[in-house]
């Protein structure tokens, strides 16, 4: 849940922009971060979508603008990349991701996003514009290759290999 001590500054809000969020449940923190949104004045703008088949993911997040990924610093999210992370890959979105070691750091090698401080609200909302501003600059970088290195297939046979690696069999 966000909590809000103060008021946003103005600048924060990103007018005309739109949230979707895939969600399974409408309850709990969903429910908060609705209300939150009407109390802010964006609640038109705020849109809960249900998940779809992993099938059809890739195909759905295409349609998007730009991909989000907003983890705070814990040790689990300095080392770990999300899954989300790898579909936005898929889809060839752009990105905005928060500071989180693992995220930040093949976000800026690979140049399809902007990273900002984990938790800094103006952060993110100067991330955002940039990349509306020119998502080609960002998506420039998922050619063929990287596409294929990070696909479902590519990590698989990675993941064969070591493991042949390791224990001097092959599934």
């Amino acid at each position: 849940m966000i909590v809000m001590k103060k008021a946003l500054p103005r600048r924060t809000f990103l007018k005309g922009v739109h949230a979707a969020l895939l969600v399974g449940k409408r309850d709990g923190y969903i429910t908060e971060l609705t209300a939150l949104a009407a109390q802010l004045g964006v609640g038109d703008r705020f849109h809960l979508l249900d998940y779809v088949p992993s099938s059809e993911l890739t195909a759905y997040l295409s349609s998007a603008n730009v991909g989000i990924d907003t983890l705070l610093h814990i040790p689990l999210h300095e080392l770990t990349i999300t899954t989300k992370f790898w579909s936005y890959i898929s889809a060839r979105l752009p990105m905005v991701v928060s500071d989180v070691k693992a995220t930040a750091a093949l976000t800026r090698e690979l140049g399809c996003g902007e990273v900002y401080v984990a938790g800094d609200a103006d952060g993110f909302a100067d991330g955002v514009r940039k990349v509306l501003a020119d998502p080609g600059k960002y998506t420039a970088s998922y050619g063929e290759d990287t596409l294929a290195k990070f696909s479902w297939e590519g990590q698989a046979e990675v993941m064969l290999n070591l493991y042949s690696e390791i224990t001097g069999l092959r599934p």
